[in-house]
């Protein structure tokens, strides 16, 4: 069975998102530091690495509302706004993982929406790790 997630219901109405989904014991999740009401960054997103901070916050609150935990997360594929981006949100996301195993990362260079310089989507293990 197939579930579908949002901790903003307002946003999934207004925009068709979906925060997360599960299905087949994994979780596929995304996040980015993006104001759902004004379109620009959230408050506390100064750094590229502050940025970085805040989407794998917001992944591990998904990740653990699965019941799984950030030592589950398998591939992460992260996007920046410009490659000069890349060394400090590479740094924040090998901190953010310190001490458990680094996840499969890819990273591209895009355009990203609300002058955020930082998405990354997961895919993790549901239920106990």
């Amino acid at each position: 069975m197939t579930a579908f997630l949002t901790d903003d219901p307002a946003a999934a109405d207004r925009f068709g998102l979906s925060g997360a989904a599960i299905a087949g014991g994994y979780v596929f999740a995304g996040g980015m530091a993006l104001d759902m009401d004004t379109f620009g960054r959230l408050p506390g997103t100064d750094t590229v690495a502050a940025e970085t901070r805040v989407v794998l916050d917001q992944i591990r609150d998904v990740v653990e509302g699965a019941s799984g935990a950030p030592s589950g997360v398998l591939k992460a594929t992260c996007y920046v706004s410009a490659a000069e981006h890349i060394p400090e949100m590479l740094a924040a996301f090998d901190e953010y993982f310190a001490g458990g195993p680094l996840p499969i990362r890819s990273v591209a260079v895009v355009g990203i929406a609300g002058a955020c310089r930082v998405e990354i989507d997961v895919i993790a293990t549901a239920g106990a790790n």
